[in-house]
């Protein structure tokens, strides 16, 4: 009588190591499509390992402005902290204020009508293969936060320094199954490097004594003809100040091209901009021929993420 081998895996062992080599295979994966897709987790995009809630983004914001050694507020914060909650934290209630007024008009568009996009910047991912492996990268980032029981990060902007920020109107306003973009935004999402132009006009316009300021800038704004005047502007300045301010900027630049008309400029300062001519050059247009130079502080309030739905890659 023939005596039959038994196999040295039993039922449970051959599970656990097929779990073992679907976890080696999709580490693996994770870490090829994140070292070409994402920007080396650096300056905001690092909280992902950091933070776990939607607090600790707002502490983020509040820390660099006070524990922060590049943050050219930190000598007014020790003396001064009135100074600077005049400056660099009337952002948010200048958002509040701006809703406020805007919410007695007829379609004007709220966070609750939209949702934010963080893309790839066009020139970084060119063709459908290079977007698809970024929205594959973004996927494992969340289910990877999902395995670990950790929520995933706010904001995480893709490499290259760019991005492209989109407005889409939710589903309830143009059907389950139809999606509309009406806008779209380009933006730094690095910082910028310290400059003394930089530094020179912070001390200027607000009086403090700035000391390697960083910035992020507004590339270009276009909304949709059919959805202007309707306050996906303003709301788009609300979501790139605090981006730029989840990345670790202190200010947020642009130049304003209105043809001389004025219209666009006092566009921004109502919305906290204000201008900066030692910026010209740097901005490239440095006899005003392309715009005007602006600047405001980046700042994200609390309550953002709760109002806002802004989703990434």
């Amino acid at each position: 009588m023939t005596r039959i081998k038994k196999s040295w895996l039993t039922p449970f062992s051959e599970s656990m190591l097929l779990s073992l080599l679907v976890g080696s295979l999709r580490v693996f994966v994770l870490v090829i499509i994140l070292a070409h897709s994402v920007n080396g987790f650096s300056s905001g995009s690092s909280l992902y390992s950091q933070q776990e809630t939607r607090k600790c983004t707002v502490r983020h914001t509040q820390s660099h402005l006070t524990n922060s050694a590049w943050n050219p507020l930190d000598p007014l914060l020790r003396g001064k902290q009135e100074q600077v909650s005049s400056v660099t934290r009337q952002l948010p209630l200048l958002w509040s204020q701006v809703s406020e007024a805007d919410s007695n008009k007829k379609n004007i568009f709220t966070h609750d009508d939209l949702v934010w996009k963080i893309r790839p910047d066009e020139h970084d991912a060119k063709n459908r293969f290079e977007r698809a492996l970024v929205k594959v990268a973004a996927n494992l980032i969340r289910f990877d936060c999902l395995m670990k029981r950790q929520n995933p990060p706010e904001i995480l902007c893709p490499k290259g320094g760019r991005a492209r920020l989109e407005a889409h109107l939710k589903s309830s306003r143009v059907g389950f199954f139809k999606k509309r973009q009406i806008a779209r935004f380009g933006i730094t999402t690095a910082r910028g490097p310290p400059t003394p132009d930089i530094d020179e006009t912070v001390r200027e316009i607000y009086q403090v004594d700035a000391n390697g300021a960083r910035c992020g800038a507004v590339i270009y704004m276009f909304v949709e003809p059919e959805y202007r005047s309707q306050n996906v502007g303003e709301l788009a300045l609300e979501v790139i100040s605090a981006i730029h301010s989840y990345q670790g900027c202190d200010f947020t630049i642009l130049v304003a091209d209105d043809n001389g008309s004025g219209k666009l400029v006092q566009w921004y300062e109502d919305h906290g901009f204000v201008e900066a001519p030692r910026l010209q050059k740097m901005m490239g247009s440095p006899d005003g021929q392309y715009g005007k130079a602006m600047m405001t502080p980046a700042a994200v309030s609390s309550d953002f993420f709760d109002r806002c739905k802004l989703k990434w890659w």
